[in-house]
């Protein structure tokens, strides 16, 4: 028998098997059968299809695997797809997909499932596809045509008459249907005001429970009163306290928000705030730093009825301000801010974009003058109303990240690593040009930069941080390729732990501020230790931190106004090793400036009293 006949002859097989295994009721046995079809067949469409359903619930990630193979073209039986089976099916695959970050095939599937022939309703997949949003566009153009099919969707969804997601099955409808905004940061040519601003109103239209209003804060009978209470009282009296919330999605340890505000919150003056710590625990990480606090509420993924039990909570409090310190990184902030149970409600920058929610709900958006444009240009992307921590002095109390080569994060050392250290993922050779922020944040922008320095300097390495898969790293070795960059230059590297990234600060000559998306806790990190951050501030509030910083070192000669200036800087401190260490010796001698500043504190105390008074100035 030729090889074409043996061929033939396992196929028919296999067929036989998964007709055996239909006609038993024994489950151990069918898939026992199935496994075996697929021995003789690895593209038996059917095969695949039962046991990529019954691994589903053994091998969650197996499963998803085996059934978007029983649907590519090569498989067969043709899976039909005008079916409810196949409708499901391929918008589970899609959402499988958009999980882990691979949106190709997330977009594959979605479009699939958009197109299947089936009476059950396709508004789930709309909606995906509609806020699907990735943080890896493919190119420039790519980007234009992301922000571009987003403004088509969300506005061909918001002039339906109504959204009804009632017939999704699943335990949390909204985190399956709307894909989180995380990403749009990184799009500063958008209006972002404005596509967050669509987000909540498609929100809020295909999930009306989600827009509340605590009924308390209406009964405002005392308001005067409280208001002489509030003005009058010395600061230091302690006879009255204002009674604030500060929540957070991101409350564990190790991560950027709970670093940028923990300086400052631990310091507020005690005589003045009763404060509880809420926690919207959705990753299900602890939190030992809350152990130390006297008032907390933890609210955790797998909370039944979590909003409406929040919302309660919350509402008996009878706190005068409510202050998020993030909104689009977490579902369950991003959804508890739409509701009002405060007298005031804030949202400040632990993600630097708005909200998007109305006014009324959310009041305020706190940011630094020192990284924002002029007032009147700055507060036109927030729908909050902009209020600004002074420019001319550190926003945050911080502390520092090292000390005597040791890195202060892991207790490790730092300074004794040499490049032969990093061999295995860069040569030793060359100018290291080191962009440690994550991938992400490294727009189809940044590669014609990334490509200038390379031509400009032909000794230059990039060192990049990777993808979080293989998907990701084509994206943009693929960017790369288009713009004939040479790849054996282009070195990506993984998350390094603390005292190892601190060494790559110290070992590479230039550090690259991301753009459009720049760096806050890497700028730090990499200027205490005295490296050479080049930075071009966009108009966004997440690409203009590098250059706040520098504002209060005093130290602009690595802040560029162009792309081209952005280059010749990195390039000629990148060729010189006099000019680095002239330039090093700057940093270092002003980076103190960044760290241990009460004045922070004060300015937030002051800032948090504003919000309060604000509020009781106001009759209603």
């Amino acid at each position: 028998m030729n090889v074409n006949g043996i061929q033939q002859y396992n196929i028919q097989k296999s067929n036989n098997l998964v007709k055996k295994a239909f006609q038993t009721d024994n489950t151990f046995e069918k898939m026992v059968l199935f496994r075996e079809a697929l021995e003789l067949n690895q593209y038996n469409s059917n095969a695949l299809l039962q046991l990529g359903l019954y691994e589903l619930g053994h091998n969650y990630n197996k499963g998803f695997i085996l059934l978007e193979k029983a649907f590519e073209s090569s498989s067969f039986p043709k899976i039909p797809l005008n079916t409810p089976q196949a409708k499901i099916l391929t918008g589970l695959i899609a959402r499988y997909y958009i999980e882990n970050k691979i949106y190709d095939k997330a977009h594959v599937f979605l479009q699939t499932s958009l197109s299947c022939c089936s009476q059950i309703p396709h508004l789930a997949q709309q909606i995906q596809l509609t806020t699907l949003i990735t943080g890896y566009p493919k190119s420039i153009i790519d980007a234009q045509d992301i922000i571009s099919n987003f403004h088509k969707r969300i506005d061909l969804l918001l002039q339906q008459d109504s959204l009804d997601v009632s017939y999704i099955q699943d335990k949390d409808p909204y985190i399956f249907c709307m894909i989180n905004m995380f990403y749009v940061e990184i799009y500063h040519e958008a209006d972002i005001k404005n596509i967050m601003h669509k987000f909540y109103t498609l929100a809020v239209k295909a999930f009306p429970h989600l827009h509340y209003r605590s009924s308390y804060i209406e009964n405002i009978s005392n308001l005067r009163e409280l208001k002489n209470i509030y003005r009058e009282l010395p600061k230091e009296s302690g006879i009255h306290k204002y009674n604030i919330g500060i929540a957070s999605a991101f409350f564990s340890e190790n991560t950027s928000v709970l670093a940028d505000f923990q300086g400052v919150i631990d310091r507020l003056p005690e005589n003045r705030y009763n404060i509880t710590y809420i926690y919207f625990n959705e990753t299900g990480n602890p939190s030992s730093y809350l152990t130390k606090k006297k008032h907390v509420l933890i609210y955790n993924k797998n909370d039944n009825n979590w909003l409406e039990k929040a919302r309660k909570d919350i509402e008996h409090l009878n706190l005068d301000l409510l202050l998020y310190l993030d909104s689009t990184m977490s579902s369950f902030c991003q959804r508890m801010l739409m509701s009002k149970v405060a007298r005031v409600q804030a949202v400040s920058h632990g993600h630097p974009v708005t909200s998007g929610i109305r006014k009324d709900i959310v009041d305020y958006y706190v940011s630094w003058g020192a990284a924002e444009l002029d007032y009147d240009k700055a507060q036109s992307h927030y729908t909050e109303k902009l209020l600004l921590l002074p420019n001319d002095r550190m926003h945050q109390y911080y502390n520092n990240r090292v000390s005597n080569g040791i890195s202060l994060i892991n207790n490790q050392k730092y300074d004794s690593f040499t490049r032969e250290d990093f061999s295995n993922d860069i040569p030793k050779s060359g100018h290291w040009y080191l962009c440690m922020q994550k991938s992400f944040k490294r727009h189809p922008e940044f590669d014609f930069i990334v490509k200038d320095i390379m031509v400009k300097d032909p000794e230059a390495r990039i060192i990049l941080h990777n993808g979080a898969n293989q998907s990701i790293n084509k994206i943009i070795l693929d960017r790369y390729k288009q713009l004939n960059i040479d790849l054996d230059r282009i070195h990506l590297i993984e998350a390094q732990p603390h005292h190892k990234l601190m060494a790559l600060y110290v070992l590479s000559d230039i550090i690259l501020d991301s753009y459009y998306a720049g760096g806050c806790t890497t700028t730090r990190e990499a200027l205490e230790v005295g490296g050479l951050v080049v930075t071009l501030p966009t108009n966004y509030l997440g690409g203009r931190w590098s250059l706040a910083y520098y504002k209060i070192m005093g130290v602009m000669d690595l802040v560029a106004h162009s792309k081209e200036e952005y280059v010749d800087i990195a390039v000629d401190l990148g060729k010189s090793r006099d000019k680095r260490l002239m330039m090093k010796d700057k940093i270092l001698e002003n980076v103190n400036k960044l760290f241990y500043k009460q004045e922070a504190v004060d300015a937030w105390d002051k800032i948090l009293e504003k919000m309060i008074l604000n509020f009781y100035k106001t009759d209603t």
